[in-house]
Formats: structure tokens, sequence, C-alpha cells
């Protein structure tokens, strides 16, 4: 299998995971949380870097910029996920009065002061919510996210063997 077909594949993946989010947003009317909307952010991320390398001729030095991207952006995405999965299955006092959007937060606060407000988490990002064969969604965030480091680990190896 070609590295493009590899990169193609990544794509869908990333792609089936947005639109899963968006139709659980929009048709189920469930409303994302701040941890949510980063890990969203970072599976469109992780989409474009995978387009990108599905549809470019890249030598080497493309192909591993994309992958250690790719890398990089999937291990934040994890980051966000396992905080949330932590604070559904340990929620603590200190993350009850969250409740505004992330634009709202990216508009009124300094830059050094919205990571560590993302990190506390709200009461929405304590909410199992949707769950599918007992799972969160984030812990599905998670798998997906650990899937796609394996995945970069495999296209590491492939562009290295060239």
């Amino acid at each position: 299998m070609s590295s493009r077909t590899l990169y193609s594949l990544g794509f869908l993946l990333a792609a089936f995971c947005l639109g899963g989010a968006f139709y659980l947003q929009e048709v189920k009317g469930m409303a994302p949380c701040p941890l949510c909307m980063m890990q969203r952010y970072a599976l469109m991320a992780m989409s474009v870097l995978f387009l990108i390398g599905a549809l470019g001729h890249f030598r080497k030095l493309g192909q591993y910029l994309i992958c250690y991207s790719a890398l990089f952006v999937s291990f934040i995405g994890m980051v966000f996920a396992g905080r949330q999965a932590w604070l559904q299955y340990f929620p603590t006092p200190t993350n009850g009065d969250c409740g505004v959007s992330i634009e709202y937060l990216f508009k009124v606060l300094p830059w050094e002061e919205i990571l560590p407000k993302l990190w506390q988490g709200g009461a929405e990002c304590s909410h199992l919510g949707f769950q599918f064969l007992n799972l969160s969604l984030a812990e599905w965030c998670l798998f997906v996210f650990l899937f796609f480091i394996g995945f970069i680990f495999m296209l590491l190896k492939r562009v290295a063997s060239r």
C-alpha cells in the first residue's frame, strides 16, 4: 500500500470522527464543552495534515515533517481527551463553574490564562453524556488518538525504509 493511500485512510478516519462529533452536536443536540472543542481542533488539524500528505508528493523531509506534526497534534489531542476522561471519573468541586465556550475564553482572557482554564474543565466537561459500548466520547477520542500515534509510527517506519 502506498504512502498516499495510508494518508488518505488517516484523513478518512479523522473526517469520520469529526462527522460523528458534528452529528451528535447538530442532530442530537449535544453541546461540546471546551475540552471537547480542543479535541475537535486536534482532529481537524490531523485531517488537514493527512490530506496534505495524501494530495502532495513529498520527499523524505516533507513526509517526516507531516508525520512529526501529526504526531505532535495527536499527542495534544490525547492529552485533552485523557484530561476529560479523568474529569468524568474523578470530578472535583473546582470544576463546576466553567460553563463558557472556548470562543468566549479566547475573546476575554489573555493567552497565558486560557490553558489553565481549559485544563480545569467545567461541569459540562465532567458530564459523561453519550456512551457507546460503555465508554464515553472522551475515552473513544483517547483511543482514536492512540490509534493515530501507532498509525503515524507505522508511516514513519515506512518513510525511513525508503
